[in-house]
């Protein structure tokens, strides 16, 4: 039976599976199909493996008439699944304070860190990016997401204006334009959409990040965030010194260096005191740097337009043939070989 571990929160899945139920597709197929425990399922303080999580979505992408399922799935997004960080959110100040609350407490949303911002000049860009990358629909769905939720709180507008939706400057994604699914993103989006980009991402205008939000409290906000940090810490979501490392990597690849004296420089620490580290929670470099690149393997492989040496690539290889080799150690089978038996449903489950 397949088992959770550390990764998103399972209240991540239910917008998709709202989504495939308006178009007849029963929870439990999905479920079967995932082999995804109905009591997991429904425990709303679940963390899922990745593996667990990627089996659920993919069996939701083989099923859907959506052409972009991500967004379809926004739009069934509950703000009462993320109950108390979207109070936080709603009571912060301006646009922008509440963007970083969202950061500092991503907990709610699995183990490892996703979103950041980054300045843009005086404007400021919310990156989304995750340790394992993510097919296109859940890109849909966290930025198409934010989008709305944001709608909800921001600033009245002006009559004549959309008000269910955040105006932002340009939604940034790292993938290219999705010919077949155009519409839907422009119907969605609008025009100020921007492919091909470094990152995924929502990149607000300093006009718009000053913005004094409608239901700003700062009262209510900090008795919130307080409530909401002991949340986060009661369910154990810290970070290790290890998750720490694995973000580091996991953002220089590929093409960037992940070498030992490289994360030390990072981290501020030299390479012995790195390892030492490491060592103390029972790891080390080489060992984290291979379970990157297995977890970003094996999750590429799910995305049926990503070819072998491209997943090759974004695992941070540029031989094939040197990643076929860590490949089969990984799993016993080769790239292909491993693809075919997901699509069949015949693979022993990583």
């Amino acid at each position: 039976m397949a088992e959770p571990g550390p990764g998103p929160s399972v209240r991540l899945l239910y917008p998709f599976a709202t989504a495939l139920e308006r178009e007849g597709v029963s929870l439990e197929q999905l479920l079967q199909a995932a082999e995804l425990p109905r009591a997991l399922f429904d425990d709303l303080n679940a963390r899922l493996s990745y593996a667990l999580a990627g089996r659920f979505l993919l069996a939701a992408y083989q099923r859907t008439k959506h052409r972009a399922l991500g967004l379809e799935a926004a739009k069934h997004q509950d703000a009462a699944q993320f109950h108390l960080l979207e109070y936080l959110v709603s009571s912060s100040d301006t646009v922008q304070s509440a963007l970083g609350d969202l950061v500092r407490n991503q907990a709610v949303f699995g183990d490892f860190p996703v979103f950041s911002i980054l300045p843009q000049g005086e404007d400021v860009l919310l990156r989304y990016q995750s340790l394992i990358p993510q097919p296109r629909m859940v890109v849909e769905y966290v930025l198409g997401g934010l989008v709305l939720s944001a709608g909800r709180n921001a600033p009245r507008r002006p009559r004549g204006l959309p008000s269910r939706k955040l105006r932002v400057g340009a939604v940034w994604f790292a993938f290219p334009k999705p010919v077949k699914a155009y519409d839907e993103y422009l119907a969605f989006f609008g025009d100020n959409m921007r492919f091909d980009a470094p990152y995924n991402g929502l990149l607000v205008l300093r006009d718009a990040a000053r913005r004094k939000l409608t239901r700003a409290n700062p009262a209510a906000r900090e008795a919130i965030e307080h409530q909401l940090r002991a949340q986060i810490e009661g369910e154990g979501h810290t970070r290790s010194f290890t998750d720490r490392v694995r973000t580091l990597i996991a953002d220089a690849i590929p093409g960037g260096d992940f070498g030992q004296e490289a994360l030390a420089r990072k981290l501020g620490l030299g390479r012995t005191t790195l390892k030492r580290r490491l060592a103390a929670e029972g790891t080390g470099v080489r060992e984290v740097v291979d379970e990157v690149r297995k977890k970003i393997a094996l999750r590429a492989l799910l995305q049926p337009e990503l070819s072998v040496i491209e997943v090759a690539f974004r695992s941070g290889y540029e031989d094939a043939t040197a990643f076929n080799k860590a490949f089969k150690r990984w799993t016993g089978k080769s790239p292909a070989k491993y693809r075919s038996e997901m699509r069949t449903g015949t693979v022993k489950r990583e």
